[in-house]
């Protein structure tokens, strides 16, 4: 990927400062006119911060110039202005309308009526599947968003992006965490496109978490560390230990923790685990075993977390944790937390953390008991055991009283890790527990994974990370349509045999017992 010789996107000079603290200090960053360009920091080095201030929901402070195309922008900028320049942006949240159809998400706010004529909702149902169909995406446009996958949300957000800078000769896109959400083939169809813009002089500005596609996609790089821009290079000078370097200002010689536990006594047992995309799993987890659960989507592996944990109707030939045995159909999620059971579930802005409400409201929500005396919650005892928790897991910044969302992703995540493990549970299941998070949160949270283990609780890590797999189970299992289609372990367990093994097609045989 050759990049044109004209900038597309110039940031110089900017800063921002919230309530006497800087979160972003005298910034700059140049993407060229056919050029990938990747932002990297841990979460809170201010990349958010720096997408808010491009897209204008956020002023920056006095001073500080942006140019698109080499025309100046003057601060603070509108959502409006900075479109009509060519910009467009893929954001975090999506910013889909559930209730809304594809081709209403694509093109509100572009709808033309003229008097007296309808909107050609034709042609536009022709250019909507003509778009689609670039990312690989067979759907109807008229259908509602609401029952696409993730994944297929992410794509529709990144097909909007697109058509909001058609027609511009040097257009920016902005992809905030873009890939999150994706599996491997939509990642590679995304890239693909990425690629095809940049070779038609757009220029995009890429942000990841994952090493590996900043390595695979981006022309150069640019770190922020602190607010601070710490280092700038060609991608292809870099290697996965040199951009750890940049971002953590640190040499690590790996993330991953050394694993040296010898699982002992069965702490889960399940027989026969069904859902609704679940079909007969058999499941056992034995103290200080970390066993990895994976899978295409679709093949039930996202559905087992919540199934075990009594949040998707299921049901189990027999269930036992610690040597008591409950009802998968039946039991509910506050008996599995009694006897031992935790969930750090997959998508932390719904499922994990109450966003609204305050991190010490947050982290102390299911142990409320510990602080009560007369059914009255003693402050101090609170505050001493969140302090010690926001301590214990890094949680920054430590302000307890601080409300939820202000947390950058990553720091979020392990505000809700700190929940859920404060009870010292038995049986600890984890998914998707790095998704968003920078290098430096995922180090942390595989050392959380590492102390589980040898302090003797049970693991089950569901994610489709399949090195974070091959570093940190003692097993993996590899789910194809609802059952275990490959058990790897020993020698055999690698990255590239557990991507091997999710890559083989279901073959559905006449004595399948879900299909006689």
């Amino acid at each position: 990927m050759t990049a044109h010789e004209h900038p597309a996107l110039t940031i110089r000079g900017v800063s921002k400062t919230f309530s006497g603290n800087t979160v972003l200090s005298d910034c700059t960053i140049e993407v060229n006119s056919g050029e990938i360009h990747g932002l990297l920091g841990q979460n809170g080095s201010g990349k958010s911060t720096l997408v808010k201030i491009l897209s204008g929901f956020q002023a920056p402070d006095a001073g500080g110039e942006l140019l698109l195309s080499n025309v100046p922008v003057p601060f603070p900028v509108s959502p409006s202005v900075v479109k009509e320049h060519g910009l467009a942006f893929v954001h975090q949240d999506l910013a889909l309308v559930d209730e809304l159809s594809i081709l209403d998400n694509l093109f509100v706010g572009h709808y033309e009526a003229k008097f007296g004529r309808p909107i050609p909702r034709r042609r536009l149902l022709a250019k909507a599947r003509a778009a689609l169909a670039e990312f690989g995406m067979d759907v109807d446009p008229e259908r509602s968003v609401s029952g696409l996958t993730s994944g297929d949300k992410a794509c529709l957000a990144i097909v909007r992006a697109f058509l909001d800078v058609e027609g511009h000769e040097t257009p920016t896109l902005v992809l905030d965490e873009p890939t999150a959400r994706l599996d491997r083939a939509e990642v590679s169809r995304l890239f693909d496109a990425m690629s095809a813009a940049a070779g038609r002089g757009a220029g995009i500005l890429f942000i990841s978490h994952r090493l590996e596609e900043i390595l695979t996609i981006t022309d150069r790089v640019t770190v922020l560390r602190g607010g601070i821009v710490t280092g700038r290079a060609a991608t292809e000078d870099c290697d996965e230990g040199s951009l750890i370097e940049l971002i953590l200002g640190e040499r690590l010689a790996s993330v991953y923790p050394p694993s040296d536990v010898e699982p002992g006594s069965t702490v889960l047992s399940v027989v026969g685990l069904r859902g609704k995309s679940v079909r007969g799993l058999d499941l056992q987890v034995r103290a200080g075993e970390i066993v990895g659960l994976t899978g295409l989507p679709g093949s039930g592996a996202e559905s087992v977390p919540y199934l075990l944990m009594g949040e998707e109707k299921g049901s189990a030939i027999t269930a036992e944790l610690d040597g008591t045995r409950f009802d998968i159909s039946t039991s509910s999620v506050k008996k599995r937390i009694e006897l031992g059971m935790a969930l750090v579930p997959g998508d932390r802005a719904q499922q994990g953390a109450a966003l609204g409400l305050t991190v010490s409201e947050n982290v102390s929500l299911l142990h409320l008991r510990d602080f009560s005396r007369f059914k009255f919650i003693s402050p101090r005892k609170q505050a001493r055991s969140v302090a010690q928790l926001l301590e214990k897991y890094d949680v920054r910044p430590r302000r307890p009283g601080a409300v939820m969302n202000v947390l950058s992703g990553g720091n979020q995540q392990k505000a809700v890790m700190a929940k859920w493990l404060a009870g010292n549970p038995t049986m600890v299941i984890l998914h998707e527990p790095t998704q968003g998070v920078d290098v430096g949160a995922r180090r942390l949270i595989f050392s959380i994974i590492a102390d589980l283990s040898r302090s003797g609780a049970a693991v089950l890590l569901v994610t489709v990370e399949h090195e974070d797999l091959a570093r940190l189970a003692h097993r993996v299992l590899v789910l194809r349509d609802g059952r275990v289609g490959a058990e790897i372990s020993g020698p055999d367990l690698s990255k590239e045999r557990i991507t091997e093994e999710s890559l083989i097609s279901v073959r559905a045989t006449a004595t399948d017992p879900a299909t006689v």
